[in-house]
């Protein structure tokens, strides 16, 4: 079992791994942050914490995704408890990244993220005109589909 003294620690890697975990996301993308403590440090405070980093994310409702569940709290987080809930007590935070490929600098977003990808940089023309069809496939997908398929030369 962890000990109090193994808070900072743990609260350190925490933090790291959600900055890990929203270098990850695109626009529009959705990070659920789950722990299994009730203490405030490994729950509430990294999300605030992370909120703080990255003024790009806002939080949403996660109520909503447990339907039937009962005192869920006043959102929009949820702290599910062994003594309500007959479960571990589970923390339960979603975090979007603002913005969408849809936004008006959509290519370009997407030709970088498709570029950074790719085994090397496109030189030729015909390299060029895949990359740049493989952004337009990404900004279609719809946010939570895996990332385009790079064709050809990859």
């Amino acid at each position: 079992r962890r000990q109090p003294s193994d808070l900072p620690a743990l609260t350190r890697l925490q933090g790291e791994l959600l900055d890990a975990a929203v270098a990850l996301l695109r626009p529009g993308g959705v990070l659920a942050y789950v722990t299994c403590s009730p203490h405030l440090a490994e729950t509430v405070v990294p999300v605030a914490d992370a909120l703080r980093r990255h003024p790009e994310l806002e939080r949403l409702d996660a109520r909503p995704l447990l339907p039937g569940v009962p005192d869920l709290g006043d959102g929009p987080s949820v702290q599910l408890w062994p003594h309500l809930h007959g479960t571990d007590a589970m923390h339960l935070s979603l975090l979007r990244l603002r913005g969408s490929y849809l936004d008006g600098d959509a290519e370009a977003v997407a030709l970088q993220r498709v570029v950074e990808g790719y085994a090397r940089t496109p030189e030729t023309d015909e390299e060029l005109r895949i990359a740049h069809d493989d952004a337009r496939n990404l900004i279609a997908e719809e946010p939570w589909q895996p990332a385009a398929r790079c064709t050809g030369w990859r």
